[in-house]
C-alpha cells in the first residue's frame, strides 16, 4: 500500500518538474507573427524569396512539421485519400530555391495523402491545413529527404516551402 502510495507522489513530483521545465525551454522563435509580418513574407515570397521565419513563433504537429497560416484557408482539411491540387517552392535553409511549381505558368502539382509520393513531412502536415490557405511549411531532415538527400536537395537538409492548397478532388 505504502509503496503505491509512493509512486503516486513520485509521479506527481515528475509531473509538476517537467511542467516547469517545459514552461521555461526556449521555443522555436520568439517573435509572434502579426499581420505586417505575413504581409512582408508573402512580399518575399512573391519575389522567390524565402521569408526569415527562423524568429517566428510557429505552429508546430505531433511529429515536429512547424508551419504558419500566411492566408488561412475557409475550406476544409485534406484527409488521407484526398487528391490534393497545391502550388508550392521549396528552399533550402540557405535560401537557396531548389524546386517550384509556380514558375513559368506552372500546373498545380497533385498527389493523394498517404500514398507516400511526397516527403513525409507534406504527409504530415497538410492534414492540419486548409483549401484556399496558404502557408510557410518548415519540415526536419528525417522527415524530408533524410540522410540520403536527392538531387538537388543536400542529406540532412531542413525544407522550407510556401505552400498553396487549390482544391481537393
Amino acid at each position: 500500500m505504502r509503496l503505491r502510495r509512493d509512486r503516486r507522489i513520485f509521479a506527481a513530483i515528475a509531473l509538476v518538474i517537467a511542467a516547469i521545465v517545459l514552461s521555461c525551454s526556449p521555443r522555436h522563435g520568439s517573435t509572434p507573427v502579426t499581420d505586417e509580418t505575413r504581409a512582408e513574407a508573402l512580399a518575399a515570397i512573391d519575389s522567390g524569396e524565402m521569408p526569415e521565419w527562423r524568429e517566428w513563433e510557429l505552429e508546430s504537429t505531433e511529429r515536429g512539421v512547424r508551419y504558419l497560416d500566411l492566408e488561412p484557408g475557409t475550406g476544409r482539411r485534406p484527409d488521407w485519400g484526398d487528391t490534393v491540387r497545391v502550388h508550392y517552392r521549396l528552399w533550402l535553409t540557405t535560401g537557396e530555391l531548389v524546386d517550384s511549381s509556380l514558375g513559368n505558368g506552372g500546373a498545380p502539382f497533385e498527389f493523394e495523402v498517404g500514398e507516400g509520393r511526397v516527403v513525409a513531412g507534406w504527409e504530415n502536415v497538410v492534414r492540419h491545413l486548409r483549401v484556399g490557405g496558404t502557408y510557410l511549411i518548415v519540415v526536419p531532415p528525417e522527415l524530408g529527404y533524410g540522410r540520403r538527400g536527392s538531387r538537388t536537395v543536400p542529406g540532412n537538409a531542413t525544407l522550407v516551402f510556401y505552400m498553396e492548397i487549390i482544391g481537393i478532388r
